[in-house]
């Protein structure tokens, strides 16, 4: 036993053979204290019978194969050959030592896994060794498959491509998943990373990372067939609507590496942002592009209907004739029964009465909003009634009071341009007045006409709405890292134009007086009675007001509250013109303010 744990010289060699020296202590120190702990229990005292005689197996070798795993337990060669006899003369070369059966197993604390049921890396992706390189192949590290192609393996990620499967597929470089959400799933609390690559085709659904995801990191750079990382590809996130990256409650925070998210151009009155971020902490893209389509434009606003004219008269507006004899002492004037299409009305004709003067016609209404005050009074003495006034306009639409407000969630489009308001009703015609039978006893005159009814009043029109936001990034109360990325905003939506207002209805004509009464000179009424004055015509209907153009929308590249983006390593913003403003409406030459120019700015701090 005492020379069990003899020295070997590993500098030194016989003929193939280590050279024994003494020392126990130098002897574990040269070839590790794992196989001197194997030694020790490989040549405890219940092996003293076979060892003595050079037949005792080295523990955990039953055919005395060759272990070329020593280099992991800390061999300086592989190589090399240890004799366990006890002597150093008696024990053949090719009877080497597997020390890593019985031994405490040494693995680099930064090389992940031994074993990886999802498969190794594919022979045409170099790997570098973790050995040599510490901590390059560690899938809490930071460092990405641009740091060491190691990564680029089952063990460290989860591959997708836009031609994968999420049923088929099992996220690994033979059978990726297709869609994003699927490999953040799988990759959740696992390996921790996502690693995408696109042919063309893109990912056409947008994504979403939550808490849920917190602390996980994506790649976009790969190359679908080889699975080749470069940073010049990108893998293009493109949904045919709707923010295209979303990401919201992170404290870890996540890194995005190599992608491109692209927004649609938004449809009429919404806008297209690009990526937002809210309340997320530690957030990192790397060689991102982020690109907004335009804005919505703005809807148009409706033009005001034009008022409706007044209605005709016929023979029960007009007045009833003149008689004689007359057994009736009064007889009334032409006057409405109809409904009227608003709130106009002709004058009441005035009445005849027997042997007497004629009655005066009444003025028609309405007698306020209309454009000249006192007139369309009913006839005087033998007079038609008076023209009713016309309307008074509606007045036209303001510019919108309130602007575009940003939030966590998106954007508000700014206020539309006010409505007008509508027209007012014409004022109808005075009635006109009876004929006289003064000194004719048995006589009665012919009543007046009923006055024309005014046109009705043009409704206002519609204002127009503005035009939505573009913007790349919207974050919010959300610290960022932007590296070497790209963001660009397009144009803003164009205000809507304001609608003209509607033209005021035609006033019409009033209706006649009654008949005269024609007799033989010797009968009573002498030369006869004249007829009844016709009524006079209603006025025309007011304009409605135009309304307002709505404002255009902004382009802004980044719009935040709270920290600023920190923009590192050339990181590019480029904005587009604001939205142009909306036109205000017209009618007969009186205009409605337009809107106002959208903003552009490659920066927008939310107050």
């Amino acid at each position: 036993m005492s020379n069990r744990f003899e020295k070997y010289d590993h500098t030194a060699r016989r003929g193939g053979r280590l050279t024994p020296t003494t020392g126990r202590l130098d002897w574990c120190l040269s070839v590790g204290l794992a196989i001197c702990s194997a030694f020790a229990v490989a040549c405890a005292p219940a092996e003293l019978a076979c060892t003595e005689t050079a037949t005792c197996t080295p523990t955990g070798h039953k055919d005395g194969g060759t272990d070329t795993s020593l280099d992991a337990v800390g061999a300086e060669d592989a190589e090399t050959r240890i004799d366990l006899a006890t002597e150093p003369t008696e024990p053949p070369i090719d009877s080497p030592v597997d020390a890593t059966i019985d031994a405490p197993k040494i693995e680099d604390s930064e090389a992940g896994p031994s074993e990886d049921i999802r498969g190794d890396a594919s022979p045409d992706v170099p790997v570098i060794d973790a050995a040599s390189e510490p901590g390059a192949c560690d899938p809490g590290t930071a460092k990405s498959p641009t740091d060491s192609t190691c990564l680029i393996s089952e063990k460290y990620g989860v591959f997708v491509s836009p031609q994968g499967s999420n049923t088929a597929g099992a996220g690994i470089r033979a059978a990726p998943y297709k869609t994003l959400a699927r490999a953040l799933q799988a990759a959740k609390g696992n390996v921790m990373r996502v690693y995408a690559c696109d042919e063309g085709s893109g990912y056409t659904d947008a994504l979403t990372i939550d808490a849920t995801f917190d602390g996980m990191s994506l790649y976009g750079g790969f190359e679908c067939t080889t699975w080749t990382y470069a940073t010049t590809r990108r893998a293009r996130v493109h949904p045919a609507s709707g923010v295209a990256l979303n990401v919201k409650g992170l404290t870890a925070g996540v890194t995005v590496e190599d992608f491109e998210f692209d927004a649609a151009d938004a449809p009429v009155g919404e806008s297209s942002i690009g990526a937002i971020v809210g309340t997320a902490a530690n957030l990192t893209l790397r060689r991102v592009t982020i690109q907004a389509g335009k804005g919505g434009a703005g809807a148009d606003g409706a033009d005001g209907a034009n008022g409706a004219d007044a209605l005709s008269v016929e023979l029960s507006e007009e007045g009833l004739p003149a008689i004689c004899p007359a057994d009736v002492s009064q007889q009334f004037g032409g006057m409405w029964l109809r409904p009227a299409p608003c709130a106009t009305l002709g004058g009441v004709g005035g009445a005849a009465n027997r042997g007497q003067s004629g009655g005066a016609g009444v003025a028609g209404g309405p007698t306020t909003n209309i454009a000249t005050s006192n007139i369309g009074t009913g006839g005087g003495p033998g007079a038609a009634g008076a023209k009713g006034s016309d309307g008074n306009p509606g007045a036209p639409g303001m510019a919108g009071s309130a602007g575009g407000m940003f939030s966590a969630s998106g954007y508000t489009v700014a206020q539309s341009g006010s409505n007008g308001l509508d027209g007012y009703p014409a004022q109808g015609g005075g009635g006109g007045v009876a004929s006289s039978a003064s000194g004719l006893w048995n006589c009665i005159g012919a009543s007046g006409g009923a006055g024309g009814m005014g046109g009705c009043g043009g409704s206002a029109g519609i204002g127009g709405a503005s035009g939505g936001a573009s913007v790349a990034l919207l974050t919010w109360m959300a610290p960022i890292t932007l590296d070497q990325c790209e963001l660009t905003s397009s144009a803003g939506g164009t205000g809507g134009k304001g609608g003209n207002g509607g033209n005021g209805g035609f006033g019409k004509w009033g209706a006649l007086g009654g008949h005269a009464y024609t007799g033989d000179a010797g009968a009573p009424g002498g030369a006869g009675i004249g007829m009844g004055a016709t009524g006079g015509p209603g006025g025309n209907g007011g304009n409605g007001g135009s309304a307002a153009g709505g404002d255009g929308g902004p382009s802004y590249t980044i719009v935040y509250k709270g920290s600023a983006p920190i923009k590192l390593n050339g990181t590019l913003l480029a904005h587009r013109e604001g939205g142009a403003k909306g036109i205000g409406g017209a009618v007969t030459n009186v205009k409605a303010p337009d809107g106002l120019i959208g903003g552009a700015a490659d920066d927008f701090i939310v107050p």
